[in-house]
């Protein structure tokens, strides 16, 4: 009865949104509550009616009323800045009042109250705001049943709850490969992540990679389905959200600064992250950014965008040690707030005095969207910047507020947790996935927050800055903190670390160690930034370097060679550019110089052995301690024949230095003298007389065995 049914459907929707009783009102959402429950029947109500021309927008405008009724009455729910617990002793005091009186309470006992649907209770909770009995299962009352004021919302988050749980049902099993073998879930059972393995990349620029490496497929997209019945499911799926992504996400936000207790809250939690993962696996990336945003924003507390903003012009010191922790979690930029016609209704919170600080509630949005990010991770591309934004945000509000509540501890675990299952999962991503990670991340460096970073100048680049929000509202630019760049720098070395296989096995252009020697190299010479950060940008380099070489030795011969010239080259390159302004040196600029060093002497003491390229380059490396030969120097326009070792002095840049490179110079002369090429014999014994004319007291002796 086709036609039958679009009559009463489109009627029960007009009396949900007009002035009919609170009874009729809730008895027809309870109609709804059932077509979303059942799998399957609101999508097929969206292909009967929504999805023919002609007929009423049943599911749209149903949808579409859910933002009247949540915000009609934004004191009933406790609507403000942030999501609050209901816990106030009044509350309790009424909700036991409606619990005795819905079972009948003892006349005489109990003192009767009015009317319990006109009884204000702020807040959502399933101790008051649900009835024992629902109007549908009271028609034989002769009065109107007495109902919480707070169970028409109760009923609208249910829709959507059970709404979200559908879509994904149908969604989720098509983005998985037919071998699948893994899937990751959070302990909350917030969101599924699926895991392929899968046969190794098709597009390489060297000979196939070892077996054992894994490889995480980027998700099938369910549209791409041949002509059968499931796939018109699915357009007509991606279709709804389409249309109706913007009436669930008001209506998310304005559930997500409500009261509600905690089982609302996390049903609520899990439903949104259903919509997301949804929506970025039909690759509806408006629907999916619009969403992640908005769980970043309430992942961070409301007052982040005032304080960032009075950081700009009022300046302050910086506690000394609040990021003194690199592994702390965390931070993203404030999104810009969404209001509403009743804004002057809402409570306000806020206390520009008090320092903000995170919420149980903020730590697990901020897990939902980790989570989310673990699930639809090779498709979110550039949108990974709203992850790491926020990401970074909520970590400086964590270390400034210096929170040490034993209440947010196995929140704040949880969340760890989350991000490091995050970084491990880019080990499985195609490589075009992992640019996009790992260049976002560099974009959080420079304040840059579109684009791919451009290959680095000759020059030294000037203060960073960030921007208090990478979205539409808010482009304060500020200068980036301590916090900010340790921050970066430790996610940007755990991504590599996690990645090593991969740069040992890809072209550098392709894998992204490009990208990644060139942000380094960049803040390592940077004399703008904290020394630090400049510090740890040099070490990821060098750590990174030696894992990278150590890996290599399970490639073929051919490949490994690549792969040790290219980090050989790569430590060469930041000497190179620390030097090239001709800027008198600093303590940082030796200490980075020393890094290197290190990292050489462990590089052949690690890799050594299979070591079949790259020497000339090491050579260069101990030269490097050296000062240039001013007179040999001037004839270099006359002399470009003239190898670079033979133009050095016997001065050394920095009497340590010296030491250092004299390590190096002994571990090759002692174990690698067989297989240094005849080529490097000649630039070895000029080194070595070098080292044998310097007038600096390094009390150090060579000693090679026959």
């Amino acid at each position: 009865m086709p036609d039958e049914c679009e009559v009463v459907l489109g009627l029960l929707t007009y009396m949900i949104d007009s002035e009919a009783t609170a009874w009729k009102r809730a008895m027809c959402m309870e109609v709804f509550r059932l077509v979303y429950t059942e799998p399957g029947l609101a999508v097929q109500i969206y292909l009967q009616y929504d999805a023919k021309d002609g007929k009423k927008s049943i599911v749209r405008d149903n949808i579409a009323s859910f933002v009247k009724i949540s915000t009609e009455k934004p004191s009933v729910i406790g609507l403000g800045q942030h999501s609050s617990v209901p816990t106030d002793q009044a509350r309790e005091t009424i909700a036991e009042q409606v619990a005795m009186e819905a079972a009948g309470g003892v006349a005489g006992v109990i003192a009767p109250t009015s009317n319990l649907g006109d009884i204000n209770v702020p807040g959502i909770s399933t101790r008051w705001s649900v009835p024992k009995t629902q109007c549908m299962d009271q028609l034989d009352k002769t009065e109107p049943p007495a109902l919480p004021e707070t169970y028409i919302y109760s009923l609208v988050l249910e829709c959507l709850n059970s709404l979200s749980e559908n879509l994904a049902k149908v969604v989720l099993p098509l983005t998985v490969q037919q071998h699948t073998n893994e899937q990751e879930q959070d302990s909350e059972g917030e969101v599924e992540a699926e895991e392929q393995i899968t046969s190794p990349q098709k597009t390489r620029s060297r000979k196939k990679r070892s077996q054992s490496y894994r490889s995480r497929t980027v998700p099938l997209n369910p549209l791409s389905t041949d002509g059968s019945v499931q796939a018109i499911r699915i357009r007509a799926i991606a279709k709804l959200v389409e249309q109706c992504w913007p009436a669930l996400l008001a209506t998310y936000s304005t559930f997500l600064n409500a009261s509600l207790d905690n089982d609302y809250y996390r049903a609520l939690i899990r439903s949104y992250q259903r919509f997301v993962q949804v929506s970025g696996l039909l690759r509806l990336s408006t629907s999916r950014d619009a969403f992640l945003t908005t769980l970043g924003k309430a992942a961070v507390p409301p007052s982040i965008v005032t304080s960032s903003i009075s950081s700009v012009s009022s300046p302050t010191v910086e506690t000394p040690g609040i990021y003194s922790n690199g592994k702390g979690l965390l931070s993203v930029e404030s999104f810009s707030t969404q209001t509403s016609g009743n804004e002057r209704s809402r409570r306000t919170s806020y206390d520009p005095a008090s320092r903000p600080t995170l919420s149980t509630r903020n730590l697990l949005c901020l897990r939902a969207l980790l989570n989310v990010a673990i699930a639809i991770g090779p498709t979110l591309e550039s949108s990974f910047n709203i992850v790491f934004e926020t990401l970074l945000q909520a970590g400086v509000v964590l270390n400034a507020s210096q929170a040490k509540s034993t209440a947010i501890g196995p929140e704040i675990a949880a969340v760890e947790g989350a991000v490091l299952r995050l970084l491990e999962s880019t080990a499985d991503y195609p490589n075009d996935a992992f640019l996009h990670v790992l260049t976002t991340l560099c974009r959080l460096l420079n304040g840059r927050t579109e684009g791919v970073p451009s290959s680095p100048t000759h020059t030294k680049p000037s203060t960073a800055a960030r921007r208090i929000s990478s979205l539409p509202g808010i482009t304060t630019d500020i200068a980036l903190s301590t916090q900010d760049y340790m921050f970066v720098l430790t996610r940007i070395n755990d991504l590599a670390e996690h990645n090593v296989s991969r740069f040992a096995s890809y072209a550098s252009s392709e894998s992204g160690w490009t990208v990644l020697v060139d942000r380094l190299v960049d803040l390592s010479i940077a004399t703008s930034i904290p020394d630090d950060a400049r510090r740890l940008a040099a070490d990821i380099l060098a750590r990174c370097s030696i894992a990278v070489a150590e890996a290599s030795t399970s490639e073929e011969a051919e490949d490994a060679a690549l792969a040790q010239n290219m980090v050989l080259s790569s430590l060469n390159l930041l000497i190179r550019r620390l030097y090239e302004e001709g800027d008198d040196l600093t303590n940082v600029d030796i200490d980075i110089h020393n890094r290197v060093l290190d990292s050489v002497k462990a590089v052949l003491e690690k890799s050594g052995e299979a070591l079949t390229a790259g020497w000339e380059t090491i050579l260069a490396l101990i030269g490097s301690v050296f000062d240039t030969n001013d007179a040999e120097e001037k004839e270099r326009d006359d002399q470009d024949h003239k190898e670079g070792w033979l133009m050095l002095s016997s001065h050394f840049i920095a009497p340590y230095l010296g030491r250092s490179a004299f390590g190096v110079m002994q571990l090759v002369c002692s174990d690698f003298l067989a297989p240094l090429p005849q080529t490097c014999l000649s630039p070895l014994v000029e080194i070595l007389f070098r080292f044998a004319s310097q007038n600096s007291d390094l009390n150090i002796s060579l000693t090679v065995s026959s």
